[in-house]
């Protein structure tokens, strides 16, 4: 028997039923492992809800007992929805009039200190309209449905992932249910379920082969530009041209989007995104709240690195030189792990792009997988409620982990624990490191660099 069909006996196509007999059976330690895991994030998820939802129901105003309004991240939608109701959008990132607004819906109160910038693109700016005229509190809720909605959204797509293992899709739901992405993007009032439900979609369309549908979903993700740093590349390097053209269609229906909203502020959108580059470089502590090799580099080794890459970039200056005072050891080891990413994301996709035909889309499940985890890694800002975005890694890799060998199911539990109970914050509550280190990008690498073995192994 060839090694063709020896690995076709092994790893049975997409949607064959009748190859469910030959499956391995989880064994009882794999399902009691998953099942405690299960419980501990489902508690402490638990903790994180109750906290907020107890301290919300405290108050009966806009203001949290720390001094800052509710959803706290929230407040910028909110200056756009005011922005509209008062006709300023002209002055949408005009960095006096921002933070006067700010402090005004803020009720100006000193014992919150206010950082928030408006950094979207213009073309956002029409989803925050729908708060036009409502009060912060009612805006808030209206806010938190839509968000929600698009929750919904990416859910309706793994649906449809899992129409031929259907089996598969409620252990996945079980998953989200206890992730604490869920309180972390709701109770700041954030915007990481758009990305979520545009990257599900966009994935499941190019694993059918429905180039131009999935251009136009990648498109969306202009929202937050960070967001395409890998697809981007890797959509060129493969010749993708239907979904180029799908991205140019969506990017030009958003750029009119952004005209209508208001022609200066289109303009002055790119000093605003350089102001905020810049807010990053310069924050020490910026970047606690991410989970990149930037991130995990920066904690590990040396806080000044982002300030460092700043002036390497131009974006910060200074009197020093450009890598005076910089770490060679963080410079090293953000330069390995941004190569060791970039090669196993490229042997994952060597060879030709596989459509869900069969073996072939058993590859390309790997592949997507590892599209998102390099996003995760790559990607220079991406705060931890961004982390959701995981989840659809999640989706391609269970698609085909009933079929593969049992070391990868245990090794997937392992990453899981420590993506949901690190970006959970459980494992910094506890100290359960004695040094100061993030396992969150260790845990996406190690994940990163499974479903590009299992992708190269079965593209041979």
């Amino acid at each position: 028997m060839s090694r063709v069909h020896e690995a076709r006996g092994r790893f049975p196509p997409d949607g064959d039923v009748s190859s469910d007999r030959h499956r391995r059976v989880p064994s009882p330690a794999l399902l009691l492992a998953a099942l405690l895991l299960w419980v501990l994030a489902a508690g402490w998820t638990a903790m994180i809800w109750v906290s907020w939802i107890s301290l919300y129901a405290r108050e009966s105003g806009p203001r949290l007992p720390d001094g800052s309004p509710y959803g706290r991240d929230f407040l910028q939608f909110f200056y756009v929805a005011n922005a509209w109701r008062t006709g300023t959008v002209d002055q949408l990132y005009d960095p006096a009039a921002q933070m006067a607004v700010f402090h005004e819906l803020g009720l100006g109160s000193g014992a919150w200190r206010l950082t928030l910038r408006y950094n979207y693109p213009p073309f956002f700016a029409w989803l925050p309209r729908l708060l036009s005229g409502l009060d912060y509190r009612t805006a808030y809720v209206v806010w938190l449905a839509l968000q929600a909605g698009f929750l919904m959204l990416a859910i309706a797509a793994w649906w449809c992932e899992f129409a031929e293992r259907r089996a598969l899709f409620w252990p996945l739901l079980a998953l989200v249910a206890v992730s604490p992405f869920l309180p972390l993007n709701l109770m700041i009032g954030q915007t990481a379920f758009i990305g979520l439900a545009a990257f599900s979609w966009a994935c499941r369309f190019l694993r059918s082969g429905r180039d131009l549908a999935a251009g136009l979903c990648i498109a969306l993700l202009l929202y937050k530009p960070p967001l395409g740093v890998v697809i981007g590349p890797l959509l060129l390097v493969k010749r993708r041209w239907r979904t180029v053209a799908g991205v140019a269609i969506g990017g030009a229906g958003l750029l009119a989007a952004s005209l209508l909203v208001s022609p200066r502020a289109l303009v002055e959108y790119p000093s605003s995104v350089r102001t905020l580059s810049m807010v990053a470089a310069e924050q020490p502590e910026f970047y606690r709240l991410h989970y990149n090799a930037l991130a995990f580099v920066t904690l590990l080794i040396d806080g000044a690195l982002p300030h460092c890459l700043g002036r390497l970039v131009g974006l910060t200056r200074g009197a020093q030189a450009a890598t005076e005072g910089c770490s060679l050891a963080s410079l090293g080891l953000l330069m390995a792990l941004v190569v060791a990413t970039l090669v196993a994301l490229s042997a994952a996709w060597r060879g030709h792009w596989r459509v869900d035909d069969g073996r072939g889309g058993t590859v390309m499940n790997a592949r997507l997988a590892t599209l998102v985890l390099a996003t995760l890694l790559l990607s220079p800002y991406l705060f931890f409620y961004d982390t959701v975005l995981v989840l659809v890694a999640a989706v391609y890799t269970l698609r085909t982990l009933p079929d593969r060998p049992t070391s990868h199911a245990w090794l997937m539990l392992v990453f899981t624990a420590v993506a949901l109970l690190g970006v959970g914050g459980l494992i910094e509550t506890l100290n359960l490191l004695w040094f100061r280190v993030q396992p969150v990008p260790l845990a996406f690498f190690g994940w990163l660099c499974l479903e590009a073995t299992f992708a190269a192994g079965q593209a041979k």
